[in-house]
């Protein structure tokens, strides 16, 4: 069963009946993770982030910088994606200059796996 999933583009609209035509377990939640965590600007803001912390901005200009232009809002939207689905965490505020403190970013979740065997999904 599992085989048949992993031939299919994650960008693939197919991909949304793969994941809804089942019901409610470990690898539904997995596919949906990784979903969300292979498309775009969300890709990118998961490897700016790589093993350090940066603030909203940092991620902001970074985008900018690999040519993707969007809104601040859709970026804390993305950003508040992430970690509603545990992938990111904020990591505390940074003073700017003389405005209001910013939020800082890291990365919660390096790996998401599947044990084909029991079912279970893994976070490291």
């Amino acid at each position: 069963m599992f085989e048949e999933w992993t031939y299919i583009p994650l960008s693939s609209r197919y991909m949304y009946w793969h994941i809804y035509r089942h019901r409610r377990g470990p690898i539904r939640d997995f596919l949906i993770r990784a979903r969300f965590a292979l498309s775009e600007p969300r890709r990118s803001i998961i490897n700016i982030l790589g093993d350090d912390v940066k603030s909203t901005n940092e991620i902001y200009e970074e985008l900018r910088k690999r040519g993707l232009s969007i809104p601040r809002s859709v970026l804390y939207y993305h950003l508040s994606s992430l970690r509603e689905l545990g992938i990111i965490e904020m990591a505390g505020y940074r003073e700017g200059n003389g405005g209001a403190p910013e939020k800082t970013w890291r990365l919660k979740v390096k790996r998401i796996g599947i044990n084909l065997i029991t079912g279970e999904v893994f976070v490291e």
